[in-house]
């Protein structure tokens, strides 16, 4: 069977499309012949000219609400084929997206994308490794890899539609790592919900790696949890030497905490930092969310406090809350505001809570995110004029800032443009 796999490309936040470049070697696996293209990429007059039997769409999750809608009866005009769309979107489709997709045609797939096409279980243990030609096709490479599916926890915001937990080989991780940094990436980004999650997985990996030569030493980065930071954990993270550990803690009030059902408390997370930034005397990066149904200013004061007091140990990232349907926080968003709407981009605000208002979330977010030298006076000055200053204005300002730091951040992982020769 011929199949074409395409999503569309992330212009901001650029990663590797896993989904696809997944799906792709494991459909081969089975015998089919598989393409992989960016949406942008459809025009061309040599892709236009093929002939396929499915199209498959990927979609993580949609910026605009009917977009994910749009390109599937774009290509379904376009191929005149079977086309199916899948991905974590279609988790939380509405119900009028769905119908309006079947009327046309189009198919919907909730679940693995492997078992649509291929009607077995899927041995993660065997799952193949990516293939260079799907980078080829692509015309691009990202830092971005997954050693592991699924998370144990079910935090409220989150989106992460992997209820079941499963570990890819070592020897396939490591296949991936070495092609990745035979296409010139800098260093790897584990995007594992948690990537510590077993100490035998992580050591697995890390001979696998060694028996070929391959240094991973401050040359990846990763998460890890509150509740996995332990003395076993902190001596692998030490042997990895990653550029920086992630932990989400997303809260400095045990309140908040609660309504996120993070579960563990201020006082815990605070002591699980310290202990792993004195045992491995390594970069530490930290996770924040603000703005969650049932924020108040009481509790961002005291989210604001804790970023303080860890200030010495390692720098954050503070996110704004988005809705998204299917989680928890949704229901919640929804139950205190009917008119809320869904969320986008974690650096725009989208859901206020009653208790707030969109001023104070960007004045405390900027707080937080403020771990500049300015003086005392300076510093009064900028929020003062947060005060006194529109919105609109803000938040423009703000996000050139904030494109400039995550274009940056990009850059540290990748020494490849978009347009690249990949012979080694």
């Amino acid at each position: 069977m011929k199949i074409l796999l395409t999503t569309r490309r992330e212009v901001i936040e650029q990663r590797n499309p896993i989904a696809i470049l997944d799906l792709a070697a494991y459909l081969r696996m089975f015998g089919n012949s598989v393409d992989c293209y960016y949406l942008d990429q459809l025009h061309n007059q040599k892709i236009q000219s093929k002939v396929y039997d499915v199209v498959g769409l990927s979609v993580l999750q949609a910026l605009k609400e009917n977009t994910p809608v749009k390109d599937a009866i774009y290509l379904k005009k376009k191929f005149r084929t079977e086309v199916v769309v899948g991905g974590k979107w279609t988790q939380t489709i509405r119900d009028a997206q769905k119908t309006f997709l079947i009327s046309n045609g189009i198919k919907v797939c909730v679940g693995p994308g492997e078992q649509y096409f291929v009607n077995r279980d899927i041995d993660f243990k065997e799952y193949p490794s990516w293939d260079r030609r799907d980078f080829e096709t692509l015309n691009d490479v990202r830092a971005d890899i997954m050693s592991t599916r699924g998370c144990p926890y079910h935090c409220h915001f989150c989106h992460n539609t992997e209820k079941n937990l499963s570990f890819f080989s070592a020897e396939r991780t490591a296949d991936n790592i070495e092609l990745l940094f035979q296409l010139g990436v800098k260093r790897i980004f584990f995007c594992d919900d948690i990537f510590t999650l077993r100490v035998s997985h992580m050591e697995g990996l890390y001979n696998a790696l060694q028996q070929r030569n391959i240094n991973i030493e401050k040359r990846n980065e990763f998460f890890t949890h509150v509740n996995h930071i332990n003395q076993e954990t902190i001596k692998w993270i030490k042997i990895y030497k990653p550029a920086q550990v992630n932990v989400g803690i997303e809260s400095g009030d045990d309140r908040m905490l609660g309504l996120m059902g993070k579960g563990f408390d201020s006082k815990t997370a605070l002591e699980k930092l310290k202990m792993l930034y004195e045992g491995i005397q390594l970069p530490i990066g930290t996770l924040f969310i603000i703005g969650f149904p049932g924020e108040t200013e009481e509790s961002l004061r005291n989210t604001l406090h804790f970023i303080k007091r860890i200030q010495s140990i390692g720098g954050g990232w503070v996110s704004y809350y988005q809705p998204v349907r299917g989680t928890k926080g949704y229901e919640m968003a929804i139950s205190r505001d009917k008119r809320m709407k869904v969320g986008h981009r974690n650096t725009s605000i989208t859901y206020v809570d009653p208790n707030l208002t969109k001023k104070i979330l960007f004045k405390y977010n900027y707080m937080m995110m403020d771990f500049s030298q300015n003086g005392f006076l300076r510093r009064r000055l900028i929020y003062t004029l947060i005060d006194i200053l529109p919105y609109w204005l803000l938040t423009g300002v703000r996000l050139v800032r904030q494109k400039k730091r995550l274009k940056d951040s990009i850059n540290n992982y990748n020494i490849l443009p978009r347009s690249h020769d990949h012979k080694n």
